[in-house]
């Protein structure tokens, strides 16, 4: 476990392993924080000043006095940050593993080891959170009707919207938008060149396409005449043209 792992285990999960004394709201002595980490590792002061003010996510807060430190939210024991409510954007989103889409299909999005369900405000969040986990995939959750309906919300220090829990009904999966084909590839090996069809091509394939062999294990037909496979390059090149590669073929 690294320095920055064993801060948020501390912080978060299991402070007392650490002989790190923690109140209702969070909240640990710096000085008792510091002795801890530097049990395992070079550790100071400042050096927890850096992480604090130098953290993307904005994890932790000192104290006015910066003589206590919190976790801003990720908790799995029970804390009351007070936190107050919020009214949230009309959509949010949660990013989770695929392991977990079949559990959450029958169970909504529940907070599982912590106090609370983290949502975000962009799908690349959600998706980067999901990636922590396995393979993506990233639900849409509608939080104006879950307000609506009496589903509390809050946000949080570093700007983390919470909630208690996501029912089925107010989910959506974000379905991936595959990146569209700009133009059709040419693929080179030792042996061969896969590459877009001609018009130049219509003799040489017609050989190809005539023959039966090629269409035993297909619902396809052989070409009879040249033209048969000039009509096949056309249709093909549309296909790509349009992306719409579903109108490719026979």
């Amino acid at each position: 476990m690294s320095k920055y792992g064993l801060i948020a285990k501390i912080l978060r999960h299991h402070p007392e392993i650490f002989n790190v004394e923690m109140d209702e709201e969070g909240w640990v002595d710096v000085n008792q924080l510091v002795l801890a980490v530097s049990r395992q590792y070079d550790f100071s002061k400042e050096e927890l000043e850096k992480i604090v003010e130098t953290n993307s996510k904005q994890r932790y807060t000192f104290d006015e006095t910066k003589t206590k430190i919190r976790a801003n939210q990720g908790h799995s024991i029970e804390v009351d940050l007070k936190l107050k409510e919020a009214i949230p954007p009309a959509v949010l989103y949660h990013g989770t593993s695929t392991k977990a889409v079949v559990s959450i299909s029958q169970s909504g999005i529940l907070p599982m080891k912590r106090q609370y369900v983290h949502c975000s405000t962009d799908i690349q969040t959600a998706a980067h959170i999901g990636k922590r986990h396995g393979k993506s995939f990233v639900y849409q959750i509608d939080a104006k009707a879950m307000h609506e309906d009496g589903f509390s919300f809050y946000l949080s220090d570093n700007q983390i919207w919470l909630t208690k829990a996501v029912p089925v009904k107010y989910l959506s999966p974000v379905i991936k938008k595959e990146k569209a084909i700009d133009s059709f590839p040419t693929l080179k090996t030792s042996r061969l060149i896969l590459r877009r069809c001609t018009l130049k091509d219509v003799t040489s394939l017609f050989e190809l396409r005539s023959q039966h062999q090629l269409h035993e294990y297909t619902d396809t037909i052989p070409d009879k005449t040249p033209k048969d496979t000039k009509d096949y390059i056309l249709r093909m090149n549309q296909g790509i043209d349009q992306k719409k590669m579903d109108i490719v073929g026979d």
